[in-house]
Parts: structure tokens; sequence; C-alpha cells
């Protein structure tokens, strides 16, 4: 690419290889990428804690209802506390993977 470029040319052609933090400027494939990567790892996710909900109500020792109702209103409590998308679905997969 010539530098002598008139400013305004110069000046677009930065602001295209410029790389993008805000999610209103990414390409709108790129967004519909994300918002399906995005839905299907909440559904498995939702999925895992499902299971992990079954697994405590049938193998729990004692008081199985009780845990077994108590551990998805914990995973719910962690899901609206933590910030950020990723860290929401980390939140969920370590809950499962710890029962």
């Amino acid at each position: 690419m010539s530098w002598h470029l008139p400013e305004k040319r110069r000046e677009r052609a930065l602001n295209h290889l410029m790389i993008h933090r805000n999610p209103d400027q990414f390409p709108r494939t790129r967004r519909i990428g994300r918002i399906a990567l995005l839905s299907v790892l909440w559904i498995i996710a939702g999925g895992a804690v499902l299971w992990a909900f079954g697994a405590l109500h049938f193998d729990f020792p004692f008081w199985k209802t009780f845990v077994a109702f108590v551990f998805p209103a914990a995973v719910m409590v962690a899901i609206v506390r933590v910030r950020g998308v990723w860290k929401k679905l980390a939140a969920a997969a370590s809950v499962f993977v710890l029962v």
C-alpha cells in the first residue's frame, strides 16, 4: 500500500485495517456466528446442569430432594453474579464438573 494516497483514502484504508472492539462494528456474519456459537454452548451447559441435577437427585445418599433443588438455584445465582458471557459458561461448566 502506498502512503502517497490522498488523506481521506489513507484514513479509510487505516480504519479498515483496525481491529474494532465495539460489537456494533463487527460484520453481520461475525455477530451471527457468535450468537449461534453462544446459543449452542448455552444449550450444552443447560443440558449439563440438568444432568447434574438428575445425578444429585438419584445418587445423593440423604436429603436428595433438598440438595437436588439447591444445586440449580446455586447455579442460577452463580450465573447471575458472574460478569461476562464466557465466565458464566465457565461457571456452569465447572459446577457440572464438580458434580
